[in-house]
Order: structure tokens, then C-alpha cells, then sequence
């Protein structure tokens, strides 16, 4: 856990050369670690923006190019690095959050609705060439601390099979416009993680493989 705070306090990870990469993939596959490395990687990109939501940071398109960098810089050299054909709607969704966030605090279904239209929109967009499900997740938990919510996931384990089925149905409903089932999908997951055992903690949650 020492070098895991030192190497938080070290929190932007340069991406890596292809080459470079390249080898590291090939270690962490001969090794059967790379689980344990995202794992560990997720747990420093939660420390992140559990830090980052307690300062006066701009909303930018910065914090997710920081949250992809800590949980792939060290195997994927694309970590990090926003496509440049998504930047536009990615920044749309960042600016209704902006103009809507003064409300929110005062409004709890607002604050509800924000909360799964920043999740869907990361999805929606895919910003990064992979990991978009996790950098959504972490960038909505990002949005929540700073309204004094519990860290939680949205995304059931696949082997729910049933909720992971109703789960995706709410992805393709909000992809048609309707956000309702997944703000209630977050609504239920923020109860049981404020009143329930889970209460607010850091470490590593399930979430889809995207």
C-alpha cells in the first residue's frame, strides 16, 4: 500500500511507446497478471478523483484523459489519448453538465438524470479505443464525490445474468433517448451503497468489459 500511495502521488503515468507496450502486454500475459494489473490500476484511478473532487478543477476533457492514462498507461500506448473525431460530442456532454451542475445540487432527480447521461454519454461516444465502460464509471463516481455520494457501480457482474441482460436493455433504451431505467438503475445502486453494507470505500468494482 506504500508504494501504492508513492505512485499515486505520481499520479499522471506517461503512455508508452508501441514497442514498449508491446512488451509489457507480452509480460503481463506470460505472467497471468494483467486482472491484477487493470485491478490494482482502478484503485489508483479512484484515488485520483477521490482527490480531484475535493478541488475547484474545470470540468474538462483533461479528467477522463487522466482517469484512461492511470488504468492503461502501462500496458497500451493509445492510453490517454482522446480520438479526436469524439472530442466534439464528448465536450457537448462535459458543457450540459457545466450548465446544469448549480441545479443539481438543489435537485435530487436532476442530479439522478446528470449522473446516467454523463455514464450513457462516455458509452455512447467511446472516447477511447477501449476501456470506456471503466473511465464512464470512474468519471461518474468522479461527479458523485463531489455531491458527497458514495463511490458505486452501475454495471452488474455478467454472471448476474439476468440483471447484466436488463442492464444492456437500459443501455439501448437511453441510446433511443430514454434515460429513466438507467437514472433508476442508479437511483436503487446509490440507496443500497449509502444505507447498505457497501458504504463508501475504495477499490476495485465489477464492471463490463467494453
Amino acid at each position: 500500500m506504500d508504494k501504492l500511495a508513492f505512485e499515486f502521488f505520481n499520479i499522471i503515468l506517461p503512455a508508452s511507446k508501441v514497442e514498449e507496450a508491446a512488451n509489457n502486454i507480452k509480460d503481463l500475459l506470460a505472467t497471468g497478471n494483467v486482472d491484477h494489473e487493470v485491478e490494482d490500476n482502478i484503485l489508483k484511478a479512484e484515488l485520483y478523483v477521490s482527490n480531484i473532487s475535493q478541488q475547484e478543477i474545470p470540468l474538462n476533457t483533461k479528467i477522463l484523459c487522466n482517469i484512461s492514462k492511470l488504468i492503461y498507461g502501462r500496458m497500451y500506448s493509445w492510453a490517454g489519448q482522446l480520438k479526436k473525431e469524439n472530442r466534439g460530442c464528448v465536450e457537448a456532454v462535459l458543457g450540459r453538465i457545466s450548465n446544469q451542475w448549480d441545479y443539481s445540487l438543489l435537485d435530487e432527480e436532476l442530479r439522478l438524470e446528470l449522473l446516467a447521461y454523463s455514464y450513457h454519454g462516455i458509452l455512447k461516444h467511446r472516447p477511447f479505443f477501449d476501456g470506456n465502460e471503466k473511465v464512464a464509471r470512474l468519471f461518474v463516481n468522479y461527479l458523485a464525490l463531489k455531491q458527497d455520494l458514495p463511490l458505486f457501480t452501475i454495471s452488474p457482474s455478467k454472471k448476474d445474468e439476468k440483471n447484466h441482460k436488463k442492464y444492456i436493455r437500459e443501455l439501448q433504451l437511453a441510446d433511443s433517448g430514454d434515460l429513466i431505467p438507467l437514472k433508476e438503475r442508479i437511483r436503487t445502486v446509490l440507496y443500497i451503497s449509502a444505507d447498505g453494507i457497501s458504504t463508501i470505500r475504495l477499490g476495485p468494482s465489477a464492471s463490463v468489459t467494453d
